[in-house]
């Protein structure tokens, strides 16, 4: 025992010795540098987990798996579950609104505000300036004037210039308090659709009379504000007649009313005939009152160039404003690069060489959203790729979207299926046809639903192609049909139904069975919106391929009642079937034995007055094994000669 104990302790001594060497002459050789820190935000380790992980297609999104036998299946079920998910957020806010007297137990630490019963100020004792203060900073525009109302107008200058500046922003309404992030996404805000709204609030005449006849000061800031709110809310001439009373007394104005008086310039009549002088005239004014212009400077600027009806024009124009602003080191912004591609739109030749020049720029940068319309972007560069089939362009946009978070940039659902409208249209157009499906069931999976104009166009492309193509992918959009909701779009179906009855499969095939399921569905899809207040119109085409599609896969009894309501006309119907189309019908239930169907085809072709009805007849009559019942019928609907001919001849 003591052998092993003085052999373990020698081993340990070795090793000790071995470690004390080494760490020595580490130290001797080697300077341990400690790194510099960095300073990291409370996130940055999540967003570094999040970028080790690959995004997969066929999983919904995170929000809805509380929910995962709600998650929705098309865009206006997607719609829905948003909508009903703010109605729950909103009917908080109303209960906390109406029923304040709920809320009076503080159980946050720190308080949370926005969970404290809304205060209601009634008397002049319970209010003060620094409440009035208080409440323009949280944007509560008619709670702050009820409160300046309280105070009988006794308040700072200061307060009074706020108060300006709230009713000027806000239009003179409140401002929104809560971010509803599910509705605004189905929100869309057309910039360029612009509306004269402003109000004309007697506070606000009031206050601005007030504040200019304070000190210079007061007075510059006072039109200022007036400005900028009658530009943004498009009172034009009034907001123009304050800019040429600025200039005319002298009063210094900033580079946000500048840029105001700007954007206006389109709709001020005097001087709409030469809008790119005055634009360089108030950059001039500006250079000289030492005001140093922006990028909103810039990009208000060159929405002049959509009033110009010249090329050279607005070319000579754009680069010049370009190169000014290049030399006072202001980087243009994804909006800016939105105002060249519309200006180059119009020179074909260049756009894409301009667009694959900004793409290579935008690569190497991280993208900031430094202007409200930069949200367009996207959208519209990849409506020029598709444009101009450059699928190479079109994927290096679309990397450059995914890339970080660039995704923040395509800001409401409008824009997404702008987005992925003009993708998809591209990848068809340019992609093999098996390549183009393996990229489209990935993307259509979760990511996007496609819109109805896809969805037919898909199809289209489709008929062309080689029979092993359709059967592989047939089945799969004709589920996509259904469960987008997409049954109702006549455009979509009527296509999907003609590939389905032109499909050259063989009998036994089960594939008849998914089709004649599918004919079904828009049947009982379509008589279901029918009423006795309103009929469903009808395409005869479209009620023919069912019966077809329904004979083919041997469901007798459904394929009679389709044919029974073509013949008996019970609701509006467009179009009347043709000698080729009843046949088709025919020779199926010729084959497979369907007599009374057989007598509906030949009742339908006699109401028209079709000359083929006699040779049909004979058809019927001689292959199919009639009864006395439906020998009399067919009889009583062509007469006898016609069949009597047919037995002579055979006799």
């Amino acid at each position: 025992m003591n052998v092993l104990t003085n052999t373990s302790c020698r081993v340990a001594n070795k090793i000790i010795r071995r470690l004390q060497s080494s760490s020595s002459t580490a130290s001797s050789t080697v300077d341990i540098k400690i790194p510099d820190r960095i300073e990291r935000g409370p996130t940055d380790i999540l967003r570094a987990l999040e970028r080790t992980i690959s995004r997969d297609p066929f999983t919904p999104h995170y929000k809805y798996y509380d929910d995962p036998y709600l998650i929705p299946t098309s865009k206006q079920t997607q719609r829905q579950y948003a909508l009903s998910f703010e109605s729950g957020r909103k009917t908080g806010i109303w209960v906390h609104q109406e029923h304040a007297e709920l809320f009076r137990q503080n159980i946050a630490d720190p308080t949370i505000q926005e969970f404290m019963p809304p205060a209601t100020y009634t008397k002049k004792e319970q209010v003060s300036e620094e409440i009035l203060l208080s409440t323009i900073s949280e944007g509560k525009t008619l709670e702050a004037l009820e409160i300046y109302k309280l105070l009988e107008e006794n308040v700072s200058i200061k307060a009074k210039q706020f108060l300006l500046e709230l009713l000027c922003f806000s239009n003179s309404s409140n401002l929104k308090q809560f971010t509803f992030q599910e509705e605004s996404w189905y929100m869309f805000v057309d910039h360029e659709k612009k509306k004269h709204t402003w109000k004309q609030a007697a506070e606000i005449k009031e206050l601005f009379n007030f504040l200019i006849s304070q000190d210079a000061e007061t007075a510059a800031a006072a039109y200022n504000t007036l400005i900028c709110g009658k530009a943004k809310y498009l009172q034009t001439q009034e907001a123009w007649s304050l800019f040429l009373q600025c200039k005319e007394n002298k009063i210094p104005l900033n580079v946000n009313a500048y840029n105001a008086i700007i954007r206006i310039i389109p709709y001020v009549r005097e001087v709409l005939k030469e809008p790119t002088s005055e634009v360089f005239k108030i950059l001039k004014d500006m250079n000289a009152n030492g005001i140093h212009p922006n990028l909103a400077t810039l990009n208000s600027s060159l929405e002049i160039i959509y009033t110009l009806r010249s090329y050279k024009i607005a070319a000579e124009f754009t680069y010049s404003l370009l190169e000014e602003f290049k030399l006072l080191e202001i980087k243009p912004s994804l909006t800016t690069y939105c105002h060249i591609l519309f200006l180059e739109n119009q020179d074909s030749e260049t756009l894409i060489t301009v667009l694959e020049d900004m793409l290579n720029v935008l690569e190497k940068n991280t993208l900031e959203l430094r202007d409200s319309k930069d949200i367009n972007f996207f959208p519209t560069a990849m409506e020029i790729v598709r444009r101009e089939s450059n699928l190479e362009l079109g994927e290096k946009l679309h990397e450059l979207l995914l890339k970080d978070d660039n995704y923040k940039f395509i800001a409401n659902a409008y824009s997404e299926n702008v987005y992925y409208r003009h993708y998809v249209f591209l990848k068809l157009a340019m992609l093999p046809i098996e390549k183009f499906f393996e990229f489209y069931y990935k993307l259509s999976t979760h990511i996007y639903m496609p819109e109805t104009s896809i969805m037919e166009n898909i199809l289209i492309t489709l008929q062309l192609q080689s029979k092993e193509v359709i059967i592989e992918n047939l089945p799969k959009l004709l589920s996509q049909i259904k469960i987008f909701t997409m049954l109702d779009n006549e455009h979509v179906t009527k296509v999907a139904l003609d590939i389905a009855c032109r499909c050259d499969i063989e009998s036994e095939s089960p594939l008849h069975k998914v089709f004649a399921s599918f004919a079904l569905d828009i049947w009982h899809f379509k008589q279901s919106k029918s009423s006795s207040i309103r009929q469903v119109l009808w395409n005869v085409v479209i009620l023919k391929d069912i019966a077809l599609v329904l004979l083919r896969a041997s469901w007798y009894n459904e394929a009679s009642e389709i044919i029974s309501f073509i013949i008996s006309h019970e609701a509006p119907m467009m179009g009347a079937l043709n000698v080729t189309q009843i046949n088709e019908l025919l020779e199926i239930c010729i084959l497979q034995g369907y007599a009374s169907i057989a007598l509906h085809l030949i009742k339908y072709a006699m109401k028209f007055d079709l000359e083929e009805t006699a040779m049909m007849a004979r058809r019927v009559y001689n292959v199919i094994p009639l009864t006395v019942a439906e020998k009399e019928k067919l009889i009583s609907l062509v007469g006898s000669d016609v069949l009597q001919l047919q037995l002579s001849d055979q006799h």
